[in-house]
């Protein structure tokens, strides 16, 4: 039996559904008004409560990629989470293969900004369903709903954004999302260096865990960063 590219149901407003050849079934019912907020398709042109208006919308997704088997077209936080597996991401490995140099730190830290701030902001979207304004949203979400300050929430979208580029250019998706993406305004304060009086006074009180105050100790004397100070061990300490 035949089967129509595009389906369409209706309840208040019409749903639509796209054949899917490969799964032999059709997608999950996806509202028309939903789909053309989507899509960016101007409602009172095309209205999601008239059939004429369902069917162009259920076209326009079905251009856009809306019919693709899931089975290639993965959930979107899957996605990024693969891209930054530094042991299994293609990205990675292709990037190393060209001799181009890419940081592990700074590939488990944009994956675990995904997880810590992503992951629960993009349940059910899918890779080819990402608009821009679905980004746009998700990067004011974590100006409002978090702590994050704005660098940080800018290097969280560019964890998000560096993805969808490479999507684009292996033909993944339609559509460089991230080409006009817009970044907050830095506004971090400028850190200063404590004085030698700040420093005697820090030196001077009470410690919680006096561990601290041996690391603190051994950045005031060496100009050591953090990631230095925690990767010392005994062998490293010698006596003058």
């Amino acid at each position: 039996m035949a089967r129509t590219p595009v389906s369409l149901s209706r309840k208040i407003t019409y749903y639509v559904q796209i054949w899917l050849p490969v799964e032999h079934r059709y997608s999950t019912a996806r509202s028309a008004a939903v789909l053309a907020d989507k899509l960016g398709i101007d409602p009172k042109q095309w209205s999601p409560s008239s059939k004429a208006g369902a069917r162009y919308i259920g076209d326009a997704w079905l251009a856009a990629g809306g019919g693709v088997s899931r089975m290639n077209d993965p959930l979107l936080g899957e996605y990024l989470l693969d891209f930054w597996d530094w042991e299994n991401s293609d990205y990675i490995k292709g990037k190393m293969k060209r001799g181009q140099t890419i940081g592990v730190q700074h590939c488990r830290d944009s994956r675990n900004r995904i997880e810590s701030h992503v992951m629960s902001r993009i349940r059910g979207i899918h890779l080819r369903e990402v608009t821009a304004q679905d980004l746009d949203r998700l990067q004011l979400q974590l100006k409002k709903e978090t702590k994050l300050s704005p660098k940080t929430v800018n290097m969280t979208m560019a964890a998000v954004n560096t993805p969808i580029r490479e999507a684009f250019r292996l033909g993944k998706i339609a559509h460089n999302l991230s080409s006009n993406f817009r970044g907050l305004v830095n506004d971090s304060k400028i850190r200063g260096i404590l004085t030698t009086a700040e420093m005697e006074k820090l030196f001077s009180i009470p410690w919680e865990n006096e561990s601290y105050r041996l690391a603190v100790t051994v950045a005031y004397f060496t100009g050591a960063r953090l990631g230095e100070i925690l990767a010392l061990s005994p062998k490293d300490i010698e006596v003058d």
